[in-house]
């Protein structure tokens, strides 16, 4: 007879990906004791890939009805000069679209509305400690055991006790993102200007409106906060010469600092990282949700092959590891390649800059690559 804790697991976290874990679980039979937080509400634009939206979807009857989106077919990426432009479209590739754009309340509305079956535990109320294969958590005048122990979100300080080793990297940028209104903009079409100074992404969420994320430098940032609404549009127009116009009204805005943090192993002593626990990459890629939910693909893909109830087992775990691995890393360096990159060229040998962005330009089977990889 099995273990009475052996389907048993933690999740420490609040948002999306822990939401969305949670369901997983429960469907495939495990007793589930979440610990949340308060967190600071937001409204982002997110670019699902389509495998990601349609594998949401098919999580509950309705949620594609309840995820309104737009489709994004079509990107421009411009690197110094808009003369060097590298241009994506879904229908050259026979793809309905190349994301679809979906803010963040919608999805967690829908998550929301999954009724989901855990019981709920204040992170402040709870101690964690892991002895003899199995993880304790203690709560007032509650003790819990549990096989295993996820963490889908950073910052919670249970996670120190399990020792994880992180590769990190600062990209001395602040990425300053906001909703405006636009016009001349080509329709579903995405804009990504890489500069000497800042990284300018403007993401559609519908025919008028647009998500800017602009990853700027020290200097830029600072210069940012002395704009009001027309100077910091004219800047955002003269950068964008005639491919889009955009007017920013009652300016609401969020900042972070950009930083790559990418867990060596994503396992250690019943214990597993998901979602930004696991890896932060820059968000020039638009890849941070899609990454976390690809991680939820694979734990589907594993508990429907697993042999034993008991999670906390190192068979389990390093093939998650493994199979998790190859994606995260390609993805890291396909970003941090960008970043060091361009910005670099854009200083010093443009001459063969410009020669290897027309043959990329050209190829169609170097674009199904790169598509292919964002896509999943």
């Amino acid at each position: 007879m099995e273990n009475s804790f052996e389907k048993r697991v933690f999740v420490f976290g609040s948002g999306i990906i822990s939401k969305l874990l949670i369901r997983i679980l429960s469907e495939h039979g495990y007793d589930v004791i979440n610990i949340t937080r308060p967190t600071n509400k937001s409204n982002r634009l997110f670019a699902l890939s389509p495998s990601n939206y349609e594998w949401i979807a098919r999580l509950g009857h309705d949620l594609k009805e309840s995820l309104p989106s737009f489709l994004l077919k079509k990107m421009k990426l411009f690197f110094g000069s808009h003369e060097n432009l590298i241009s994506l479209d879904a229908e050259n590739h026979f793809m309905n679209a190349l994301a679809y754009m979906v803010k963040e309340d919608c999805i967690e509305k829908s998550v929301e509305s999954f009724n989901l079956d855990a019981i709920e535990i204040d992170h402040d109320d709870c101690e964690l400690s892991y002895e003899d294969g199995a993880v304790i958590l203690k709560s007032s005048n509650r003790t819990f055991k549990a096989t295993l122990c996820f963490f889908t979100e950073r910052g919670f300080r249970h996670q120190s006790i399990f020792d994880y080793e992180f590769l990190s990297k600062s990209y001395n940028q602040t990425a300053i993102s906001f909703f405006c209104e636009t016009s001349n903009l080509d329709s579903n079409t995405a804009i990504q200007i890489f500069d000497h100074d800042s990284i300018l992404a403007l993401l559609p969420f519908d025919h008028n409106h647009v998500s800017i994320v602009w990853s700027c430098n020290q200097d830029l940032y600072e210069k940012f906060q002395k704009l009001n609404e027309d100077q910091l549009s004219d800047d955002l127009n003269e950068r964008l010469k005639g491919h889009a116009t955009v007017k920013i009204k009652k300016l609401k805005t969020e900042s972070f600092r950009l930083q790559k943090r990418i867990a060596k192993n994503v396992y250690n002593q019943s214990s597993i990282l998901m979602g930004d626990a696991a890896h932060v990459i820059h968000p020039m890629a638009g890849q941070g949700l899609n990454l976390g939910l690809r991680d939820l693909r694979e734990l589907e893909i594993l508990l429907k092959k697993r042999k034993s109830n008991n999670l906390g087992i190192d068979s389990f775990l390093e093939k998650y590891n493994r199979h998790r691995k190859r994606d995260v890393v390609e993805l890291m360096y396909l970003t941090d390649s960008l970043y060091e990159f361009f910005p670099g060229s854009l200083r010093a040998n443009r001459a063969w800059m410009n020669k290897a962005l027309k043959m990329f330009e050209k190829s169609d089977a170097v674009k199904t690559f790169f598509m292919d990889r964002a896509i999943q």
